[in-house]
């Protein structure tokens, strides 16, 4: 991704897409928080992009 689009990731209504609302990396970013969780991205443009989930163990 480039560092604009990364910058924007989770922000309601941000989308690359011709369709679709921009609220489903948002309602992801919202869960895991509620599960005191953490996303980390990693991207290399034109590469690739990791998502990594981490959540606390009880």
């Amino acid at each position: 991704m480039d560092p604009r689009t990364l910058s924007k990731l989770g922000t309601p209504f941000f989308t690359t897409k011709d369709e679709g609302t921009g609220l489903g990396l948002m309602i992801c970013y919202q869960i895991v928080s509620e599960m005191n969780g953490k996303i980390q991205v990693f991207s290399a443009e034109d590469r690739g992009t990791l998502f990594q989930l981490s959540f606390p163990i009880e």
